[in-house]
């Protein structure tokens, strides 16, 4: 029985050393072009919209759930511990998205502050 080699199609593609963490190097387009930022970033506007709709909704779960959870009877489905947990769990989410929005403002004005200094 011969074992058949599968041809080998990574002939001519370059590969970084294994070795090497965090190594970046410029990426050519079809045109072999260097058009193609090393360090590519996604749009933080964007992000910082999304990271507001999400703190906002945190926010709008956690007073729900807590006057929710006053407002409930002795033996209601769910009890009022439940829903003061899911309250809790809403508020711990909120402060996250918080901390991200307050992460990602910073990065944006390092960004501003960065430029201004180039130019």
């Amino acid at each position: 029985m011969s074992r058949r080699r599968s041809p080998d199609i990574s002939i001519g593609v370059p590969r970084s050393p294994s070795d090497v963490v965090g190594h970046r190097r410029e990426r050519m387009d079809r045109d072999g072009t260097n058009s193609e930022p090393v360090t590519a970033r996604g749009p933080l506007d964007l992000r910082i919209v999304l990271g507001l709709v999400g703190l906002l909704v945190f926010l709008l779960g956690t007073a729900l759930f807590a006057l929710w959870a006053r407002s409930s009877a002795a033996h209601a489905t769910p009890s009022s511990s439940e829903i003061g947990a899911l309250a809790a769990l809403c508020g711990v989410l909120s402060l996250l998205a918080f901390e991200d929005l307050v992460l990602m403002v910073s990065r944006r004005a390092r960004e501003r502050c960065r430029r201004r200094r180039e130019e």
